[in-house]
């Protein structure tokens, strides 16, 4: 049982773990299920890095349950890879009848990743038909600075 989250339900964590395995099921609505082994679930707080976030919990595992229509906002699944997520924390029961807590996870925006698949895009474009200008290239500059 993940008692730890009972003080926390409806509220909003970040969460990060890792993928150990996933199924696609389509028993109310087709989603895909993920296993999330030893996920750290922290209370968010936008002035502090991840790291350094008040922890909430840290589990065995988390199943997430992910609607197919949402698949395209996480990154590409891949065993042991680490899957950030975040959602809010809610009671369910299992089916001996028992409560237990878990983290329904929510929209996911990839903008930082997007981010940088075009700046990547810039950059070979730039190498490969040289189309630098002095606006290009600062636009690149400051680009890879933030990133």
């Amino acid at each position: 049982m993940r008692t730890n989250l009972k003080p926390h339900l409806g509220t909003f964590v970040l969460c990060k773990g890792w993928i150990k395995d996933w199924k696609d099921i389509d028993e109310k609505h087709p989603q895909r299920k993920v296993l999330i082994s030893q996920p750290t679930i922290r209370k968010p707080d936008k002035d502090l890095l991840f790291e350094n976030q008040p922890i909430i919990s840290t589990e065995h595992h988390l199943n997430l349950y992910i609607n197919k229509e949402d698949l395209s906002d996480y990154p590409k699944f891949e065993l042991n890879n680490t899957l950030d997520f975040s959602g809010i924390i809610e009671g369910y029961m299992r089916s001996n009848g028992s409560i237990d807590y878990g983290v329904y996870p929510n929209k996911q925006s990839l903008l930082h990743i997007k981010l940088e698949l075009i700046n990547a895009q810039y950059g070979y474009m730039a190498d490969k038909f040289g189309v630098y200008t002095e606006h290009f290239y600062k636009f690149n500059l400051v680009s890879n600075e933030r990133l």
